[in-house]
């Protein structure tokens, strides 16, 4: 194995990390805490929620591996595309409520507060930010 990060990553993801491991384990995470979370099995059925997680995480990674999936429609790759799209937006709703929070003030948006400005505000300057660095005002 290499002795850098970069080639390290490289070799994980010659063994096939980005294409299985990582879309399983995150189907796999989100299936059993949904599961866990609304007790659809019931009280007290963990190892039945872990089955059900493994085998929902299992056929959907699955066909992706043995290409079996039709070329316009497989899970794999479409999670691939999607996620960094989606931790963007997530990163700029975090630095918006950090924004916001820096003003130590909650969003009221009746009455004579300055919140709900200091919102927009913010929310403008997010959108402003993440715009130049995606190149949209050029």
């Amino acid at each position: 194995m290499s002795r850098d990060f970069p080639g390290f990553l490289q070799t994980l993801e010659s063994y096939g990390l980005l294409d299985a491991l990582l879309p399983f384990l995150l189907i796999f995470t989100v299936i059993f805490a949904i599961l866990q979370k609304t007790k659809f099995l019931g009280e007290e059925k963990k190892n039945f929620n872990v089955v059900l997680a493994l085998v929902v995480a299992l056929i959907v990674v699955l066909p992706h591996v043995t290409n079996t999936y039709p070329a316009d429609g497989d899970v794999v790759d479409i999670l691939n595309r999607a996620i960094p799209n989606i931790s963007i937006v997530i990163v700029a709703i975090v630095m918006l409520l950090i924004l916001v929070g820096i003003w130590g003030t909650e969003v009221n948006w009746s009455g004579s507060s300055l919140s709900g400005l200091i919102a927009i505000i913010s929310f403008v300057g997010i959108i402003y930010i993440f715009g130049v660095a995606a190149g949209w005002f050029q």
